[in-house]
């Protein structure tokens, strides 16, 4: 649950971010808070693509991985203080 929960704290850090960004540097909003909300109410459709694309995207990575160490034990690493 942990990594589910990098996930979705990464997607919604992103969309709060990279849209100040856009309307703090950016042309298309006025500098007002009026504005800065214009921007946010208008990314809202864009922020289910990045959801979704950073849920695959984490169940291939780190699933992929688990199915490898699992068919590949050389991958997994030793527990902590039981080195060889």
């Amino acid at each position: 649950m942990p990594i589910a929960g990098a996930a979705l704290a990464s997607s919604v850090l992103f969309f709060v971010l990279t849209n100040f960004g856009v309307w703090a540097l950016g042309s298309w909003y006025p500098k007002t808070w009026e504005g800065l909300v214009a921007c946010y109410v208008g990314a809202i459709p864009f922020f289910h693509n990045t959801l979704v694309g950073d849920a695959v995207y984490t169940t291939v990575l780190f699933g992929g991985l688990a199915l490898a160490e699992k068919g590949l034990p050389a991958l997994r690493e030793p527990a902590l203080g039981l080195s060889k």
